[in-house]
């Protein structure tokens, strides 16, 4: 009856044959292991260019806003020769605000064209969390940036009608020292607001800039709520530092145009 016959002896054929196979396998396996390192450091790699994308993109946003208060300089000046040739304050005040409409729409337009929410592509999907905390963070920009344009139309209304009582005729520099005064006040709390907003955010995208690549992997990156690094908007605006000063050494009637601005932002946030 036929078998299967066991050589009792293995050639060196056989050994090499067998070494190779394990090598390969190992081989294969270092490689296999070497391309998911990479792959995973570079998606680690792509979430931490974006978060950092992100950062400049708002503290681009900062600046452009900011940058408003400086392109108005001129227009006050305008404003202030107008009044010291023509007289008239309301005219004055007409063709001050114009221009500093026209500016605002043109500082707008270049936040706009920075596609600073389209930054955020890139980590959408990643991490609700940091989507939350982004929209609220444009949003809360958005809101310092509005309001603040409201108040220094209203402040530099008052500024403008406020000479009505003075002695004729306005001199040179009278006007302009009074709404220099004014936006480089705003300009000041403005920066002061937005920071309030920009340096938080900032701060939890370095947390995800500096993880590593397997808690960036992993999503274990711990990224605080809105309410938990943001104020309060009520307290925000409340704690603005210059106002109360002003609304002691003017009129009466600032304390009402700060009022009702105050109002409107507190609103808004509450909806």
């Amino acid at each position: 009856m036929g078998g299967f016959v066991l050589k009792p002896e293995i050639s060196i054929g056989d050994v090499l044959t067998t070494l190779s196979v394990i090598v390969s396998v190992i081989a294969l396996i270092v490689a296999w292991s070497k391309d998911r390192l990479l792959k995973r450091r570079e998606y680690a790699d792509k979430i931490r260019r974006a978060a950092g994308m992100i950062i400049a993109k708002l503290e681009r946003w900062r600046e452009l806003s900011l940058s408003f208060f400086d392109e108005i300089q001129p227009i006050i000046t305008d404003a202030d020769v107008m009044l010291t040739e023509e007289q008239n304050l309301i005219a004055t005040r007409d063709i001050l605000w114009r221009n500093v409409i026209a500016a605002r729409a043109a500082a707008l337009r270049r936040i706009l064209d920075e596609e600073i929410e389209v930054a955020y592509a890139d980590l959408y999907g990643y991490d609700p969390k940091i989507q939350n905390l982004f929209v609220e963070a444009v949003n809360r920009l958005r809101l310092v940036d509005k309001e603040m344009y409201a108040l220094l139309m209203m402040l530099t209304q008052k500024d403008v009608l406020g000479l009505e009582s003075s002695r004729k005729p306005y001199y040179s520099a009278q006007l302009g020292n009074l709404l220099r005064e004014t936006s480089g006040k705003l300009a000041s709390e403005h920066r002061r607001l937005m920071d309030k907003i920009v340096m938080p955010f900032q701060e939890e995208m370095v947390k995800l800039i500096k993880a590593t690549d397997n808690e960036i992997v992993s999503r274990q990156v711990q990224i605080s709520a809105p309410d938990m690094i943001f104020p309060n908007v009520k307290t925000l605006w409340s704690d603005t530092e210059f106002i109360p000063q002003l609304i002691q050494s003017r009129e009466r009637p600032f304390a009402y145009y700060y009022d009702v601005c105050a109002r409107g932002m507190l609103e808004r946030a509450d909806e």
